[in-house]
């Protein structure tokens, strides 16, 4: 599947709020006393701080957050796709050969086989609830 050029800016600027979120949590875990909101920094770093809303784990810590505002038939579940695996391997650092989801609706879940199995070789399983 080709990506639209706005699909691919919007991977690009969500590549880069990650490369930043990275550089910064790292900075977080090598400096603990550093308490620093590093969601919020990656957000200011990239220019765009005022868009950002900052949120909390359970445990009180930063908990990184974006939404992407994408026009209906605009390739939201494409783009869903692509960035699962941008997050696990800029900010996570770690290579994921499945993903699990949960939705309502078997149309969706249709869909997204449909995306995945485009993109993959091997999907082992796709669980409906």
């Amino acid at each position: 599947m080709q990506l639209k050029t706005y699909q691919k800016n919007t991977l690009r600027i969500v590549s880069d709020y990650l490369e930043l979120l990275s550089e910064w949590r790292k900075k977080a875990i090598d400096n603990p006393d550093f308490e620093v909101d590093y969601p919020a920094k990656a957000w200011e770093k990239l220019g765009k701080k005022d868009l950002y809303l900052p949120k909390k784990n359970g445990l009180g810590e930063p908990l990184p957050n974006f939404c992407l505002k994408i026009p209906t038939g605009g390739g939201k579940t494409l783009l869903a796709v692509e960035m699962i695996g941008l997050i696990n391997q800029i900010y996570l650092n770690k290579r994921m050969d499945w993903c699990f989801g949960l939705c309502q609706l078997d149309k969706f879940i249709a869909k997204l086989y449909k995306i995945l199995r485009i993109k993959t070789t091997l999907i082992a399983s796709i669980l409906i609830l």
